[in-house]
């Protein structure tokens, strides 16, 4: 049986995203007949203090699959923390201080040793771009690792390492259309032509065997209609931007005599500062009270500005639910533009307007379907596993 190892910066913490991809490939791999295992560090606080590191257990098993775990390194945590602070003026970064954000970020030298150390048979896999592990990963075995990189459009993305991570990578897993021609516009002189030629992976849904409710939860009772936002509490997902927006649009509501239409905010992380009347934080839920929350919305909101694929939106399009996301991420406007699922805006005034629509059912309906049809054939897990085998046997 063919072996492979999973690299991932967290694992079984829910950290975010590109920890769901890289479980879902672990899983097409396996599907795949593949024996796999996750590397991955021991800590288990993605977006508080990474240096502490718990006593691990020797081995465990996460949704079936064996887990490996190795300390976080300290050393140069410092330098990393100082390219972090000077990110809000970039201008100001030297080639070093960009150098520093990608080599001493989230690491571990006990992983990447232990990734050099297996057998040259064994298929690599891991990412993402945006933690220093897969670039020292990388670094240690030049041309070894596919690399799913979950690129998006910031400040970091721009560095000399990602460069030198998608030359020295033995592929990579790009999961949309968008994302990959963002990466040959900024870092094209380091593709070769496998990686130019070389088809999106995309992703299949969270849940395969999704069952509508159509029982309401209370929030939805209580609420009447609502928008909703699903995802992490973080400033890296414009969060107060899409407060701000949304109460001037419900500010405008009520001075045309209109009935509001409140945010309903799941997730966890930390509340901005700006705070409306219109906007509810409901913390965490389950899966069960979040498929409630989701089929009652008007349709599910995401200004995020850094998505590489979006599960949100695909699982707000399994319940017949338009989307509102920004036109300045590309890949969440590549989805509304080729679904014909949703809006895209990029101004207080075109959310306004797209909140408005939302009040249309007989719109709502269709959006929503049109959503349904385009989630369908893009996150197909059959789809996904002969893309999956296409791009690990052009890598080999």
């Amino acid at each position: 049986m063919p072996k492979a190892v999973i690299v991932a910066p967290w694992f079984g913490v829910e950290s975010g995203g590109a920890e769901i991809a890289l479980l879902k490939i672990a899983n097409g791999l396996i599907a795949l007949g593949y024996e796999v295992e996750i590397f991955t560090s021991r800590s288990i606080v993605p977006y508080g203090d990474w240096l502490e590191n718990p006593e691990p257990n020797e081995r465990e098993l996460i949704s079936g699959i064996p887990v490996s775990r190795f300390s976080v390194d300290v050393r140069g945590f410092d330098r990393y923390v100082r390219a972090v602070a000077a990110l809000k003026d970039p201008k100001n970064m030297n080639y070093y201080m960009r150098d520093d954000f990608f080599r001493y970020g989230m690491t571990s030298c006990d992983l990447v040793a232990a990734v050099s150390a297996l057998p040259e048979d064994v298929l690599i896999i891991g990412g993402p771009f945006y933690q220093a592990l897969i670039h020292n990963v990388v670094s240690a075995c030049p041309g070894r690792v596919i690399v799913m990189p979950a690129f998006h459009d910031e400040v970091p993305f721009y560095f000399e390492s990602v460069t030198r991570l998608i030359r020295s990578a033995r592929g990579l897993l790009l999961l949309t259309e968008a994302e990959k021609q963002l990466a040959i516009r900024v870092h094209g002189h380091a593709f070769d032509r496998a990686k130019f030629e070389t088809p999106v992976l995309s992703l299949p849904y969270i849940n395969e065997t999704l069952v509508r409710d159509n029982s309401s939860s209370l929030t939805a009772k209580l609420l009447g209609d609502y928008m909703l936002y699903v995802g992490r509490l973080d400033e890296g997902k414009n969060i107060t931007q899409l407060m701000q927006w949304h109460h001037a649009a419900c500010e405008n509501m009520r001075r045309e005599g209109e009935d509001v239409v409140p945010l309903i905010m799941v997730g966890s992380g930390v509340i901005p500062e700006f705070k409306s009347q219109f906007v509810r934080f409901a913390g965490r839920v389950d899966e069960v009270e979040k498929a409630k929350l989701l089929s009652a919305a008007m349709g599910l909101v995401n200004l995020s500005l850094n998505e590489s694929f979006s599960f949100v939106v695909f699982e707000a399009w399994q319940h017949k639910i338009p989307v509102l996301v920004h036109k300045k991420c590309e890949v969440m406007r590549s989805h509304v533009d080729e679904s014909l699922g949703g809006y895209a805006c990029e101004t207080p005034s075109e959310y306004f307007s797209a909140l408005q629509h939302f009040k249309n059912k007989t719109l709502n309906d269709i959006l929503g379907w049109n959503g349904v049809k385009y989630a369908d054939k893009v996150c197909d897990w059959d789809g996904f596993l002969r893309r999956l085998r296409g791009i690990v046997e052009v890598c080999s």
